[in-house]
C-alpha cells in the first residue's frame, strides 16, 4: 500500500480507554498527529481486539498484563465488563497488584506489622534486588513520584513467577491469589450477564436468561504465562 493512501477506517484497540471522554481525547490526539491518515477513526477498549481477533461468538476476555480487565461479548455485540479500574483501585490479578502484595509483604515484615511462619527471605531478596535497595526505606522513592514506574515494579512479578516455579511457598500464594480474583472476575461477568436482579419489596428477585452451554474465555497477557501456578486459585 501506498504510504500516502488515506484509510477510510482506522480502528484502534487500546488499554485504559473505557469511556467516550477518553475515546474521543485519543481521536482527537490521533487526528492532529496525523490529520490525513485516516477519514474515520474507531477507538475501544484493548478486549474488543482480542475479541474479534479470535471469534465472533460469545466470548470473555480475560486481560492479565501490567493491568487486568474482563469483558463478555455476547452474540448479539453488548459488552459486560467487569474490572479495568486501573492501578490505584484495581487491576486484581494483574503483574502489579503481584508485585504490589509482594511489596507490601516485604514492608509489613520489615516494619513488624506482621508475623508470618514462613521463610520469606527469597521474596525479600528479590524485591530488595529489583529495586536494588540498601534498606527498605528506599522503596518510598520507588512507588511514588518522581521515581514510580508502573512498568517496572510490574516486572518484578516475573522473577516472583521464577521463584514460585521453583517451588518458593511465599510466591505461589502470590499467584493463588492473583488466579483466584481472575476467576471472580470470569464468574462475576457471567453472573452480571446472565442474572438480573430486581427488589420489591425488600425482597430480591431473581430472573435468569440461559447462558451458552459453553463460554470461551481468551487469556491474553504476559502473567498467563504463569497458568499453572495461577489454575491452583
Amino acid at each position: 500500500m501506498d504510504p500516502e493512501t488515506q484509510l477510510e477506517v482506522l480502528g484502534l484497540s487500546l488499554s485504559g480507554i473505557d469511556t467516550e471522554d477518553n475515546k474521543n481525547q485519543m481521536k482527537d490526539a490521533f487526528a492532529k498527529l496525523a490529520p490525513n491518515f485516516a477519514k474515520c477513526i474507531h477507538v475501544e477498549n484493548d478486549t474488543y481486539g482480542t475479541k474479534f481477533a479470535v471469534s465472533n461468538d460469545t466470548t470473555i476476555v480475560l486481560i492479565s498484563g501490567t493491568g487486568s480487565n474482563c469483558k463478555l461479548f455476547d452474540e448479539d455485540l453488548c459488552v459486560f465488563g467487569i474490572g479495568g479500574w486501573g492501578y490505584q483501585i484495581g487491576d486484581e490479578g494483574s503483574a502489579y497488584s503481584i508485585a504490589l502484595a509482594a511489596i507490601k509483604l516485604y514492608l509489613d515484615t520489615e516494619d513488624g506489622l506482621i508475623i508470618v511462619n514462613e521463610d520469606i527471605s527469597k521474596l525479600k531478596q528479590l524485591v530488595t534486588n529489583h529495586f536494588s535497595l540498601k534498606s527498605h526505606e528506599e522503596l518510598l522513592n520507588k512507588m511514588y513520584p518522581p521515581g514510580f514506574d508502573k512498568t517496572y515494579i510490574s516486572r518484578l512479578t516475573a522473577v516472583l513467577a521464577e521463584a514460585a516455579a521453583a517451588g518458593d511457598l511465599t510466591c505461589q500464594r502470590l499467584f493463588f491469589k492473583a488466579g483466584h480474583d481472575l476467576g471472580r472476575m470470569v464468574t462475576s461477568v457471567i453472573r452480571k450477564k446472565y442474572v438480573s436482579r430486581s427488589f420489591i419489596r425488600d425482597t430480591v428477585y431473581f430472573q435468569k436468561t440461559k447462558p451458552p452451554r459453553t463460554i470461551p474465555v481468551i487469556a491474553c497477557g504476559a502473567v498467563f504465562k504463569s497458568w499453572p501456578l495461577l489454575s491452583k486459585g
